[in-house]
């Protein structure tokens, strides 16, 4: 990946690893791809109104569409002078500002990478359905879409 390019056409399948963090205007996620690299993915205009957990369960496979790599900083985002301290606190992160570009993949799913597999996926169709209505009717909307 090039830092601030954007490769049309790709996308990165990688896992949720840790809790994710949410902010008033963003949502942070720690990644990991099928090599064992890791990033953080920084979601800028996520549902504020659907907890982080709901909206990226914990440990899922994850597509992202046209990953965009850039340096963002830890602290001070608004003084951007050039001295040392600044430079400690920038890092490399994959940002993400369209809910769009990520899908929650099923472990059934065929472009989950094996080593990601926790299990086979049992039950069958009928079961994943009323799973899916349990949730729905909970008022998880996300997760009731996903089964």
């Amino acid at each position: 990946m090039k830092v601030y390019t954007r490769p049309r056409g790709s996308v990165l399948i990688a896992r949720k690893i840790g809790v994710a963090a949410q902010t008033w205007s963003r949502l942070l996620v720690g990644l990991q791809d099928e090599t064992g690299n890791t990033c953080i993915l920084i979601f800028n205009q996520h549902m504020r109104d659907i907890p982080a957990e709901e909206f990226i369960p914990e440990s899922a496979t994850l597509a992202i569409k046209e990953p965009y790599l850039h340096v963002d900083m830890i602290h001070s985002p608004h003084d951007m002078s050039n001295n040392a301290e600044n430079l400690k606190s920038m890092f490399f992160a994959l940002r993400m500002d369209h809910p769009g570009d990520l899908v929650v993949l099923p472990l059934r799913d065929t472009l989950v990478p094996s080593q990601f597999r926790t299990s086979n996926p049992v039950g069958t169709a009928a079961s994943w359905k009323e799973s899916g209505n349990v949730a729905f009717s909970s008022g998880r909307f996300l997760e009731a879409h996903r089964w």
